[in-house]
């Protein structure tokens, strides 16, 4: 790359070292784009890799090496020898987990990946597609809504819109919320308050300025500044770490050879500059990873701001603490509004992997396998990770998560973009859980403003439904306004007005 191009890349916040980086992957003989994962199957919900949280739990683990591993963290809770079996395991219960993990808070972390503003969130045609009729009925309230946060990142957005139209508290204030109250529970029953950093994040560099501006202004929030205070958390203040971007490169038509992409929008020498997927993190969020660590962290979790139900589940920690795997992740059941996005799956050596629909799973296998009868597990984007595990691991996972790269034709011109999706890291780890969540207490995610319309379910949506009662999304909005209710109440402590 010579120094002009260079030049125009820093001033579109494009990273070289990165950008160089990707051309030596997709440009090496042996890379093979977009090679589809060989999956066999879809595996069955009673897989003992597979953990079910979506009801009454009961969990059982080898005693000694559960007691030995809860005793690097905390012996202010124990395990009862008395609960041990014959065969040397002992059961835990919902209770007994969540007390174990309320203990281990102070080792525990929370990773919010913002994306970039809001397009796809606001895009009209996204919308329109997702339900025709019911977007029809409801159009002036989205285009107020569109209109309103098309330039906003989407943790900024209301996570939901109150029954009386107004707007509810952003993803973000609610994850602080979330986090806020465990802080507070932990100090009622230990005494205790030393928690280091709860909260971090992975931003863009187009959007890091505006979340910083409200982080700011969030000090004052009527649901965090008490809490804030008592607590002694700045948590609008996380660790921080800024995603840069990459360009665009030729589409597959110009030849084999991909170079950086400069004819954008017909302009010659314009550079298209485009985020890299959130895979990206574990490049970004090293140094942070790192400091975590030497901070006395050893669980973190990771996850999509756009969903409200990622917030730190004490029984997951607790069963990772305990069993002493490298991660664990959320999967729950796949329904008809879980259409882009990843599903459990395993190869012919029944290895797992995430794999997305229709970028690495083609859409045709999945359909089959739902024709059979199979419950596919869709993933929830939420990630819980062993601290020290990641952090001696980050170089080989960075130097190893599969790179996508996919031929685009848009206004600005035929270009192909390269993106890194996080759950891939599936395929890398060798000892894991999948935790099979309920999908309305774990998975109300927003990736369409008409997602949040139907996990809101305010007037104009309910009126709808109630002329259309068989439209399939009218179940499944039900439930989510269900989901999201007892999140508010149950998580938040406040309710819905309205």
């Amino acid at each position: 790359m010579d120094n002009i191009l260079i030049s125009e890349m820093l001033k579109k916040n494009i990273d070289p070292e990165i950008t160089k980086k990707i051309l030596n992957t997709i440009n090496a003989p042996d890379y093979i784009n977009n090679k589809s994962f060989n999956a066999k199957g879809i595996p069955s919900p009673d897989n003992n890799m597979i953990v079910d949280l979506s009801g009454e739990i009961k969990w059982e683990v080898n005693y000694e090496q559960a007691k030995k591993n809860l005793e690097k963290f905390t012996d202010a809770v124990t395990l009862s020898e008395k609960k041990v079996s014959k065969n040397g395991t002992i059961a835990l219960n919902s209770k007994e987990l969540e007390n174990i993990g309320l203990h281990l808070l102070p080792f525990t972390s929370l990773g919010i990946l913002n994306g970039g503003s809001a397009s796809s969130y606001v895009d009209y045609i996204k919308n329109s597609s997702y339900n025709l009729p019911l977007f029809c009925h409801c159009e002036n309230l989205f285009k107020s809504l569109a209109e309103k946060y098309k330039n906003y990142p989407k943790g900024l957005a209301p996570a939901y819109i109150n029954s009386d139209y107004t707007e509810g508290y952003s993803f973000s204030e609610l994850k602080m919320r979330s986090l806020l109250i465990k802080a507070n529970k932990y100090m009622d029953i230990t005494g205790k308050k030393d928690f280091g950093h709860l909260l971090f994040q992975m931003t863009s560099c187009n959007n890091n300025d505006q979340i910083n501006k409200r982080f700011k202004e969030y000090a004052n929030s009527k649901i965090l500044r008490k809490l804030s205070e008592k607590t002694g958390i700045d948590i609008t203040s996380p660790l921080t770490g800024i995603q840069p971007h990459i360009p665009a490169f030729t589409h597959s038509s110009f030849g084999k050879k991909r170079e950086i992409f400069t004819d954008a929008y017909g302009d010659k020498g314009r550079i298209l500059s485009l985020p890299g997927g959130h895979g990206q993190n574990f490049h970004v969020l090293k140094t942070i990873y790192e400091t975590l660590y030497k901070e006395g962290k050893r669980f973190v979790y990771l996850g999509n701001v756009d969903n409200i139900g990622f917030n730190i589940d004490f029984a997951e920690v607790a069963i990772l603490a305990l069993s002493g795997k490298e991660a664990a992740f959320d999967f729950s059941f796949k329904t008809p509004v879980d259409v882009k996005g990843g599903i459990l799956v395993y190869d012919e050596n029944n290895k797992f992997n995430c794999e997305d629909i229709g970028l690495a799973i083609p859409l045709d296998f999945v359909k089959e396998e739902e024709k059979k009868g199979k419950a596919i597990l869709f993933n929830c984007a939420t990630g819980l990770f062993n601290l020290e595990y990641l952090v001696k691991n980050l170089e080989r996972i960075i130097d190893n998560l599969p790179l996508r790269l996919s031929d685009q034709e848009k206004d600005a011109g035929k270009y192909s973009q390269a993106e890194q999706t996080t759950w891939e890291i599936i395929g890398l780890l060798d000892d894991f859980i999948i935790f099979g969540v309920d999908k309305y207490k774990r998975f109300l995610a927003s990736k369409l403003v008409m997602e949040n319309m139907l996990i809101s379910r305010p007037g104009r949506i309910f009126s709808y439904f109630d002329k259309n009662k068989d439209d399939p999304m009218n179940s499944i909005s039900i439930k989510m306004k269900k989901g999201l209710e007892n999140i508010l109440e149950n998580e938040m402590l406040f309710g819905m007005p309205g």
